[in-house]
Order: C-alpha cells, then sequence, then structure tokens
C-alpha cells in the first residue's frame, strides 16, 4: 500500500474514502475538516465543498445523522476514481435538453441568484454538449438562498403549481449539474 493522502485544505488529518449512502455516490472526505471532494482528480485546496452543506443541498437535512455516510478506507497515493459506467455524456445531453423544453419558472425569478445559476448551468451544459471541455470548478452549485427555498418546499405538506414547478425545474439542473461533475471522471 502506498502512503495516505493528508488533506489539502486543513493538513490536519489523512482523507478517507467515503460513500454519501442516501446520495449513492462515492467522495472523498476530510474527517477532521469535513472537506469533501467528490472526484479523486480535484483533491486541492481550492474545490473541496463543505460536506454538511453539499448534503444538505442535496436535501440531506441532517449531515450526521447515522445512515448519512459509510467509511470505505483511507486516500493512498494508488487510489484511483471509480470508473464511469453510467453513459453519463449521453445522460447529460438528455438533460440539457429536458431543460430545454422547461419554462423557467416563476418563483425561479423571485429566489435569490436562481437565474444566474441556471444560466450559468445552462452555459456549461450546452458547452459540453457540444463537445467543449468543462473545468469542475465552472460547474456552479445553487447558492444557499436557493437551497434554503427548496428545503423549505420540500417540507410543506401542500405545494402550489408554481412551486412544484420550481421543485421539478431545480432537480433537473441538480440532475445535470451531477451529470457534469461525473463526466470528469
Amino acid at each position: 500500500m502506498n502512503g495516505r493522502v493528508a488533506c489539502p485544505r486543513c493538513g490536519q488529518d489523512w482523507l478517507e474514502r467515503v460513500r454519501l449512502i442516501q446520495l449513492g455516490e462515492e467522495a472523498i472526505r476530510c474527517p477532521e475538516c469535513e472537506a469533501l471532494w467528490r472526484q479523486r482528480v480535484e483533491l486541492r485546496q481550492d474545490t473541496f465543498v463543505d460536506y454538511g452543506t453539499f448534503l444538505r443541498s442535496r436535501g440531506r437535512l441532517d449531515p450526521d445523522a447515522p445512515g448519512e455516510v459509510e467509511i470505505l478506507g483511507p486516500v493512498t497515493t494508488d487510489t484511483k476514481p471509480a470508473p464511469n459506467i453510467l453513459g453519463l455524456n449521453q445522460s447529460m445531453k438528455d438533460l440539457y435538453e429536458r431543460l430545454r423544453t422547461l419554462p423557467f419558472p416563476n418563483l425561479g425569478k423571485r429566489v435569490g441568484d436562481f437565474a444566474l445559476y441556471d444560466a450559468l448551468l445552462a452555459g456549461c451544459a450546452d458547452r459540453a454538449s457540444r463537445g467543449g471541455c468543462v473545468e469542475c470548478s465552472e460547474v456552479p452549485v445553487p447558492a444557499e438562498e436557493t437551497v434554503n427555498q427548496v428545503e423549505l418546499l420540500r417540507k410543506k405538506d401542500h405545494i402550489s403549481a408554481e412551486e412544484s414547478a420550481f421543485l421539478q425545474y431545480f432537480d433537473v439542473l441538480e440532475q445535470l449539474r451531477v451529470a457534469l461533475e461525473r463526466s470528469k471522471l
């Protein structure tokens, strides 16, 4: 076994491979500072996301709850990323075409920077669907205000047609964003 890899963010602990159980994804996490990397190839100080923030952005309200994360083992210098077996390039193109057919939701015009997030993500998807290169750092994530609004709507017992359209649009954007990030594996 080769050497273990220290966290490039805090340098205080060894990185570990984890499975985000409820999301069905594997990632790399620092148990000390909770930095999370979704791809082995981007282990840099400026490319992490906060573990708790990331899980909450995916609708997981308590990232520390039992059953959210499984530790798979240490990250070593010989750790390889998981193979891309999902045909994500076609999936990403299909999602982008689906997004293009959806009308922009009225509620999206009133939620913080949602329109900007939509435009930036659509630009990345358009470039990727035409065979262009999209760096992981270019793929935007939704702003905290958007994530909070989505969490509130998902907690409601009854939602309006406008709220439903917003959630549907947000879900397609999230699927597209994940496909773009995975396509870089």
